[in-house]
């Protein structure tokens, strides 16, 4: 055997598992791409104190309906609608896995309002995001608008 058949033999074979290997990956990542759902249903929110005085504490109920098992994430701020050019105040991003055990039940987000923060109209933005496979973990997440809950600060002196 010469070394140029050798050098084709070699580069034969690593076309043929090269292409294997394409064709073995290739509906495991469409399957994968293809599974976009988002895996719950907001079925209520509800909000306690209306209107919540500044520096107190708004309670957000929420009640879902999960579907799948994934991890979320959820992102925070509240914004003034009476002074558009007030700054938002961002809250923690809150990251879990599907809270099965809230499923069709309440969970309760408490959001400390601050003392300086202008009364009038103002709304909660909750952008979530979702991962249900690996490739939404690792390459991009699922995405939905940002919901806004609006609710109402109190004029009266900060408490």
């Amino acid at each position: 055997m010469t070394i140029q058949r050798f050098g084709r033999n070699m580069r034969m074979a690593f076309h043929i598992v090269g292409a294997t290997l394409l064709l073995l990956l290739c509906p495991v990542a469409a399957f994968q791409a293809g599974d976009w759902h988002w895996p719950y249903i907001v079925q209520s929110i509800d909000l306690a104190p209306d209107p919540v005085p500044r520096g107190g504490t708004l309670q957000v109920l929420a009640v879902r309906t999960y579907l799948d098992n994934c991890d979320l994430s959820f992102a925070r701020q509240i914004e003034s609608v009476s002074q558009p050019s007030e700054a938002p105040t961002i809250l923690p991003e809150e990251h879990t896995s599907t809270p099965w055990r809230f499923n069709n039940r309440a969970q309760t987000l408490n959001i400390a309002i601050p003392r300086d923060f202008p009364c009038g109209s103002a709304q909660l933005r909750t952008s979530p995001s979702a991962a249900c496979n690996w490739l939404q973990a690792h390459l991009w997440r699922q995405t939905q608008r940002p919901a806004l809950t609006p609710f109402e600060i109190a004029c009266g002196p900060a408490q």
